[in-house]
């Protein structure tokens, strides 16, 4: 008798295999990875998609006004040593965007949900990814 169990056991490590290989994968998408943050950091977007602060402090958006920048929404653009050393680095089961300037550890505890993609945003990268994560598949099933 043969019996589909063996198949379907098979079958349900497949997402932990994905899983190892996803970074890799990601890694090799940093560039778009990072550039669909940039925008979302731009127009103020968290990885919720929900505006991150509505606005600057008085004091703050005063300044900012003066310099001919927007006080709509926060903006994280306007310092190009944070904005410019974004990285995506290999993770558990994904990547992780990162900067090593002390300004993008304030950021990160100020608004700890403004450094990665919003489901939007994940999407590009998802379908960018098809190929890749189908050979994969392929190559799991057929070892």
């Amino acid at each position: 008798m043969v019996e589909f169990e063996v198949f379907i056991k098979r079958l349900s490590q497949l997402p932990t295999y994905l899983y190892t290989k996803a970074p890799q994968l990601l890694v090799k998408k940093q560039q778009q990875i990072i550039t669909l943050n940039r925008v979302q950091m731009k127009i103020g977007e968290n990885i919720k998609g929900e505006i991150i602060q509505k606005g600057y402090s008085k004091t703050h958006e005063k300044k900012r006004k003066e310099k001919g920048l927007q006080t709509g929404f926060v903006d994280l653009k306007f310092t190009g040593k944070y904005y410019d050393t974004l990285k995506a680095k290999k993770a558990d089961k994904g990547v992780n965007i990162i900067s090593g300037t002390s300004y993008g550890k304030y950021l990160k505890n100020m608004f700890p949900e403004h450094r990665g993609l919003t489901e939007k945003s994940a999407e590009i990268i998802a379908e960018d990814l098809e190929k890749e994560v189908a050979d994969l598949i392929k190559k799991y099933l057929l070892r």
